[in-house]
């Protein structure tokens, strides 16, 4: 559980990259795998607080249970990025696979890019 502080990475990261993080900012110069920000198997939530930015990509599950806290993508972001969110925000400033906010309670996902499908139960709040 990261507290607190800075890490920051020239390169790549694996999977589950800031897994129920609590507090501090990471920032990332290329891609990350699945999971960012989201909660290690068996924990109800994911990331609690504080800041993830990703120059690259991202794969499937960005944020997924995530409580508070806000993760910025340059790139592009795999499927269900979003799914089961408590809060917090999800900024994507390229493509978002499938299934955005899959399950999302509250929070906000922010896209700079149509995707290709939004659930009815989701409302546009922009010129998409």
């Amino acid at each position: 559980d990261m507290k607190g502080g800075t890490i920051s990475v020239d390169g790549n990261t694996g999977d589950w990259t800031g897994c129920s993080m609590k507090q501090g900012y990471i920032e990332i110069s290329g891609d990350t795998g699945s999971h960012l920000g989201g909660g290690i198997p068996g924990d109800p939530h994911g990331m609690w607080n504080g800041k993830i930015v990703v120059h690259g990509n991202a794969q499937d599950r960005v944020g997924d249970r995530m409580r508070r806290g806000t993760i910025i993508i340059y790139g592009n972001a795999g499927d269900y990025c979003g799914s089961r969110m408590l809060a917090g925000t999800i900024i994507i400033l390229d493509k978002a696979g499938k299934y955005v906010g899959y399950s999302m309670r509250r929070g906000s996902i922010i896209l700079a890019k149509k995707p290709k499908h939004i659930s009815s139960t989701f409302k546009s709040c922009g010129h998409l």
